[in-house]
């Protein structure tokens, strides 16, 4: 169980760093006056980030099951 939370956390990681250069992407891409590809780069944000969200929804419920199951959850 504690290596399936270790590797959520550390995908959760690297998924915040790709959100964080992306959002860098945008920003970089507005500050120059272009804003050629802020657009597209914010609906991959939204995507990125809906994605995720709905698989740590699931790691959780699969984690809070097993500790349940074997009493360590409340």
């Amino acid at each position: 169980i504690a290596n399936v939370s270790l590797d959520t956390m550390e995908y959760s990681r690297d998924h915040l760093r790709w959100l964080s250069a992306l959002g860098k992407a945008i920003h970089t891409d507005l500050s120059t006056g272009n804003g050629l590809v802020a657009k597209d780069l914010a609906d991959l944000i939204q995507y990125l980030a809906d994605d995720h969200c709905n698989d740590l929804d699931d790691q959780f419920s699969k984690l809070n099951d097993q500790l349940e199951a074997i009493e360590l959850r409340a």
